[in-house]
């Protein structure tokens, strides 16, 4: 994370793509901003997976409302590719389902320094629209170019994807990277936490599966791997099944959760309980269940263990 600019590997171009010429207001000829940047689309108007673009009819229908925009369209001259900080609160998601990546970003906030340092290698906004990530493509870095046109609403020029609360642009720019590479907005809608993780990071991921009816010893020993995984600084999600009774505690089904902290604390019945912090997001619902802000299990003991 201490890696400066003139320090960074010389990384491969993605698809041995150049760079503009200097003074030049860049659009990207690979990713350019139209319909089949948003639909996933080849040259030829086709669908990159035809299986994802009949999975998704609902957001191909949308997209009659979406256009896009440079940054001084949306904030107009007043905005930052980083503001300060980098933040957990960052990050929320928009009309585009790609929660899991998402999620991974807000784990990522943990440790900024990979996001300044190890992906962004434009450190600056730019004048020319013109930015620099590294990913890691099937375990490889690589430096891919983007321009700064992001999605739209077409009524008011607000992003209709992933957002910031402030008038940053690197969440936005990163989700059009990950696009960028996957053939298109449409094609990241719905996936695993895991593949962005790996990407972003170049680290592996292990993947547990969390079971109905689990004995106390399995509980106990996935709480462990989550513990460790803290101690040893590693990023930790998780997501819910698609199973509308959680709705009822507040949970969003078929979602992914960022996992922020685990504790352990205890009642004042001296029972013992492990609680795990998880972000939504969309910044949005809340958990309504045991520990939730009003739940009887809170007392004044326990408060001040987390």
């Amino acid at each position: 994370s201490n890696i400066n600019q003139n320090q960074m590997p010389n990384f491969k171009y993605w698809k041995d793509q150049k760079p503009p010429a200097p003074g030049t207001l860049f659009t990207d000829p690979l990713f350019p901003p139209n319909r089949n940047s948003l639909l996933a689309l080849d040259s030829n108007g086709k669908p990159i997976d035809p299986i994802a673009y009949k999975d998704h009819q609902d957001f191909v229908k949308q997209t009659d409302n979406y256009t896009f925009a440079r940054p001084n369209e949306i904030f107009g001259s007043d905005y930052k590719l980083f503001s300060g900080k980098i933040e957990v609160n960052d990050i929320i998601q928009g009309a585009l389902g790609d929660c899991y990546f998402l999620t991974a970003l807000a784990n990522l906030t943990k440790f900024p320094g990979i996001i300044f340092k190890k992906i962004f290698r434009t450190q600056q906004i730019s004048k020319n629209g013109y930015y620099e990530l590294v990913l890691r493509i099937d375990g490889i870095p690589r430096i891919v170019i983007i321009d700064d046109y992001i999605p739209v609403y077409k009524t008011n020029k607000k992003p209709c994807f992933a957002f910031p609360h402030g008038n940053e642009l690197w969440v936005m720019l990163l989700e059009k990277a990950w696009a960028k590479i996957n053939g298109g907005y449409l094609n990241i809608i719905a996936g695993k936490v895991a593949e962005p993780f790996e990407v972003l990071t170049g680290f592996s991921s292990r993947i547990y599966s969390i079971k109905p009816n689990m004995s106390d010893q399995e509980q106990k020993e996935i709480l462990d791997e989550i513990k460790n995984a803290f101690q040893t600084n590693c990023f930790i999600s998780c997501s819910s099944k698609a199973d509308k009774e959680i709705l009822k505690l507040g949970l969003v089904d078929n979602h992914a959760y960022s996992i922020l902290d685990i504790k352990n604390v205890e009642t004042i019945y001296r029972t013992n309980y492990t609680l795990l912090r998880l972000r939504n997001p969309w910044s949005r619902t809340e958990w309504t269940g045991d520990w939730s802000d009003n739940s009887n299990y809170w007392d004044e003991n326990n408060k001040k263990q987390v």
